[in-house]
């Protein structure tokens, strides 16, 4: 048999037992082999059907994060150079570190906050990816105009090695998923991401 509870909550015994097709949305339980089979059926085939929906979901999350996460470092670099006013050095380390350094007013450098990109996320332009709208190039991974290491400075804005504007385009993905390959591009008169 199985037992039913209607809508307004009465619990019954029914003599025969129904299909689980045809409990209401209330049923408790199914005492019916064939029909606790056809549940199982039910559950497996719909865990199945997720697991893909939920992996690619969660790769494409993940990439979404690091796209979060260089953002921050960047953002972070920028407003320590303006509230400190010294220059602050972006170093992004293959394959996926990023390393932020203050320059002392003795010409020393010294490691103020570094960040790693989240999952198997690393600085990487897989071929064949095309340059971002901004075009500040994509021959690499890591792609600043002028001599390295870039900064920025009291003001804001990013600068190479030789004080002139600096733009750059950060490439990063996961190997062998196009579904996480994510770029940010940093304007170097602004310095804004």
């Amino acid at each position: 048999g199985c037992t039913v509870t209607t809508d307004t909550g009465v619990v019954r015994r029914a003599a025969s037992a129904p299909s689980c097709s045809s409990l209401s949305k209330n049923d408790l339980s199914c005492g019916s082999a064939s029909s606790n089979v056809s549940l199982a059926a039910r559950t497996w085939l719909l865990d199945t059907m997720a697991v893909p929906i939920t992996s690619g979901f969660i790769a494409r999350a993940r990439a979404d994060s690091t796209t979060v996460v260089t953002r921050i470092a960047v953002d972070a670099a920028r407003s320590r150079a303006i509230s400190e006013r010294r220059n602050i050095e972006l170093h992004f380390v293959p394959p996926n570190r990023i390393r932020v350094d203050r320059v002392e007013p003795s010409g020393m450098r010294t490691t103020v906050a570094e960040s790693v990109l989240d999952g198997r996320q690393t600085f990487m332009r897989p071929a064949g990816v095309p340059d971002t709208p901004d075009r500040f190039g994509a021959a690499n991974a890591i792609q600043f105009s002028g001599t390295s290491p870039v900064m920025f400075t009291s003001d804001g804005s990013l600068v190479d090695a030789n004080g002139d504007v600096a733009n750059g385009t950060i490439f990063f993905a996961t190997e062998g998923d196009a579904d996480s390959i994510r770029a940010i591009t940093v304007l170097g008169v602004t310095g804004l991401v």
